[in-house]
């Protein structure tokens, strides 16, 4: 599951590149932010799927919720 969804992200966003260079939104520096983006997106798919085969659910519905929280408090009194 978690391959099939960075499969059809990285098919979906590397077409939006081509979409927004013909608008002119998009530039060479954009590919640069593109391809770093696109490694950094397989390192973090690859790190949490390491990370849940060591985690039960409970304690990860536990961590997203804090973090979830934790922004929702930044965002508010940022």
């Amino acid at each position: 599951f978690v391959a099939t969804m960075a499969s059809t992200s990285l098919v979906g966003n590397f077409l939006k590149y081509f979409i927004y260079k013909k608008l002119n939104y998009a530039s060479q520096d954009s590919l640069v932010v593109i391809i770093v983006l696109l490694f950094l997106a397989f390192l973090g798919s690859w790190v949490g799927k390491r990370v849940l085969k060591q985690m039960n659910s409970e304690t990860f519905r536990t961590v997203v919720l804090v973090f979830l929280g934790v922004i929702s408090l930044k965002l508010i009194f940022l």
